[in-house]
């Protein structure tokens, strides 16, 4: 966030593809991103459906573009049901992390204070990391393909440089629930 690196690329006559920036500010750029706001849609819809109506949103203190579309996202959704955002110590039943390695400490530091997951707080990843998979995680995360950003990013620097051209694209992948073992029917 705040690199001069593209703009000096760009100025080089080099093209230019950036993955998980979120808004360019130069047309010339390509960017390659994911739905942010849809996937917490479809975060909070899922602990929702479940009865949670005390939900939480973690996030580490590092300013980041995709952490804040993530934040922006959850609590669009959660307004969209006529609920607000919670801290994690203010009674929440769910938490929703800003990629799975803070959810995954979230679910040690809730573990650590006595709670179980999913039975007493249902926890949520974003990423889908290899780890989130492991049979100890079985963490719900929102998968991102990180492997076809970066694929169609090289497609598309290739494309432009065969053409002398900048990338002048944005293009917004999709992302989906994965639900695993760390959401569960929100506490009476």
């Amino acid at each position: 966030l705040g690199s001069a690196m593209p703009t000096l690329l760009l100025d080089s006559d080099i093209p230019v593809v950036v993955a998980s920036f979120g808004v360019a500010e130069d047309p010339r750029l390509g960017v390659i991103d994911h739905d942010d706001p849809a996937a917490m849609e479809e975060v909070v819809a899922h602990l929702y459906g479940l009865g949670h109506r005390r939900l939480a949103f973690v996030s580490h203190h590092l300013r980041e573009q995709s952490g804040e579309r993530r934040r922006l996202g959850f609590e669009k959704a959660l307004a969209k049901r006529g609920l607000v955002a919670v801290g994690l110590g203010e009674g929440a039943t769910a938490v929703a992390a800003h990629n799975d390695m803070l959810a995954i400490s979230t679910i040690d530091r809730l573990e650590r204070q006595g709670l179980r997951v999913p039975d007493d707080i249902s926890v949520v990843g974003f990423d889908d990391i290899p780890l989130a998979a492991h049979r100890r995680m079985n963490l719900t995360t929102v998968h991102s393909d990180a492997v076809e950003m970066g694929s169609r990013a090289v497609a598309l620097v290739l494309e432009a440089s065969r053409g002398s051209r900048h990338v002048a694209h944005r293009e917004i992948l999709g992302a989906r629930l994965v639900v695993r073992g760390t959401t569960g029917r929100a506490p009476n």
